[in-house]
């Protein structure tokens, strides 16, 4: 019976919160215990793509050292980059470090990429060194290059310390590089040594002076 009326509820706050915000924050206040954190996260999981905003009023309804919490802020702060970035870095910054914290990072990075890459630039320089932290820049590299400023990615992206990393990020913007500068592009790929990445590399160049 306690699941059935755990799911019910569930359900009920689910649909509120969809329906009106408020009232469902005004309901999942007056809760505590199981009742409230699975109220708290059906209403975060309807809100956090269509109101960031109201879905973190739900999430500082939990003690900010909880999972659920810490469930809430990683669903939430993509969404909210879009409108408030530095609230969604610092919210994202202050939770605890380990490795599901930094592997939620995409998301939010790419958002932050559209809105303010340097901020993006800083939260994936707190990430630990490795394949993860190597595909978030290459995703970040190209989304600022489409979305923003492709001179300013490629700066950055030439920055980079040399290695397997940039070369992979270099690949991820190599299409637009050719059509702007094709020498200094088939140049770069001429260094790279990893033989898939420069297979890649070469690829991606050929499609852009084939078509």
């Amino acid at each position: 019976v306690g699941s059935r009326v755990r799911a019910s509820l569930s359900s009920f706050v689910r649909a509120l919160a969809d329906q009106d915000s408020d009232a469902a924050l005004d309901f999942v206040r007056r809760l505590a215990g199981a009742e409230r954190d699975d109220a708290v996260r059906m209403s975060v999981d309807v809100l956090a793509l269509t109101d960031p905003e109201s879905a973190l009023a739900f999430a500082k309804l939990l003690p900010p050292d909880s999972p659920m919490y810490f469930y809430a802020i990683i669903q939430l702060t993509p969404a909210l980059a879009a409108s408030q970035p530095k609230e969604a870095i610092a919210l994202f910054t202050a939770l605890p470090d380990g490795p599901r914290k930094s592997g939620s990072a995409d998301l939010l990075v790419g958002e932050l990429m559209r809105q303010d890459p340097k901020s993006a630039v800083a939260l994936i320089n707190t990430l630990p060194a490795g394949d993860y932290r190597d595909g978030v820049i290459g995703n970040a590299a190209e989304a600022w290059a489409v979305y923003n400023d492709f001179d300013g990615a490629l700066a950055w992206v030439l920055q980079l310390p040399v290695g397997l990393g940039r070369d992979r990020a270099a690949t991820r913007i190599c299409f637009e590089w050719a059509e702007r500068d094709p020498k200094a592009a088939f140049e770069y790929m001429r260094t790279i040594s990893d033989p898939f990445t420069q297979r890649q590399f070469q690829t991606t160049l050929m499609e852009k002076w084939v078509a």
